[in-house]
């Protein structure tokens, strides 16, 4: 993850994330802007090498598309954890009524004790310990699976999410560059504020969880329409 802040910028790394999809990665690979990240000198310096073209809307789409499809896979993921979840509760409806039945067998024979009703009862206290154990094992086991998973995904999630936002916070500036720099002034202008006001919303908040994540999908929609 890199600092993005007002008085701190630092560059861009040159390996590309291994969770971005291929369309994606290719897309990044070609782009010789993804390599540094500078001051408004430095993009002046960039504009007068000649960087690349910024996206298209159709590049914007595909990343967009693919972004989607991560979070649908993460809800999926959420989704089994919660069967399991779901399972895990029914086990534990399953001790508390044997728990119930203990109880029932121990109040019929406080009155009339028989060899029946004291054998059925130990084997109903070795069901009820049986059961026990097997819960307590599943649960750590689940615990232990759902916190490794979750922990992955959420990594490989901020890690896309995080490297794609940082990229067209990047292209935004590259664009507002190039309106307010050439042209007539007087009628490329408003453009200009457009994405100078975009800049400003992308600089207003972090994305830090899932659901920033979603926000921040919409608000790279609307940068597309521009």
């Amino acid at each position: 993850y890199y600092y993005w802040g007002e008085h701190k910028r630092a560059p861009l790394r040159r390996s590309l994330p291994p969770s971005l999809p291929p369309s994606l990665r290719k897309i990044l690979s070609d782009s010789p802007s993804v390599v540094t990240f500078g001051g408004p000198t430095e993009i002046q310096e960039e504009n007068r090498r000649g960087f690349a073209m910024p996206m298209t809307k159709a590049e914007m789409k595909v990343q967009l598309d693919e972004a989607r499809a991560s979070v649908e896979s993460f809800k999926q993921e959420v989704n089994r954890i919660t069967k399991e979840k779901d399972a895990l509760a029914a086990r534990v409806e399953e001790v508390t009524e044997l728990r119930a039945t203990i109880e029932e067998l121990r109040r019929e024979t406080q009155g009339d004790a028989t060899g029946d009703l004291e054998d059925q009862l130990a084997e109903t206290r070795w069901r009820l310990e049986e059961s026990e154990r097997e819960s307590e094992v599943a649960v750590l086991r689940a615990k232990e699976t759902t916190r490794e998973e979750l922990q992955q995904t959420h990594k490989r999630e901020l890690e896309s999410s995080d490297y794609l936002i940082q990229l067209l916070r990047e292209k935004v500036e590259q664009l507002q560059q190039q309106v307010e720099t050439t042209g007539d002034g007087a009628r490329r202008r408003p453009t200009g504020m457009r994405f100078s006001e975009t800049l400003t919303k992308f600089n207003g908040e972090d994305v830090d969880d899932e659901g920033a994540f979603l926000r921040w999908l919409r608000k790279l929609e609307w940068i597309a329409e521009l």
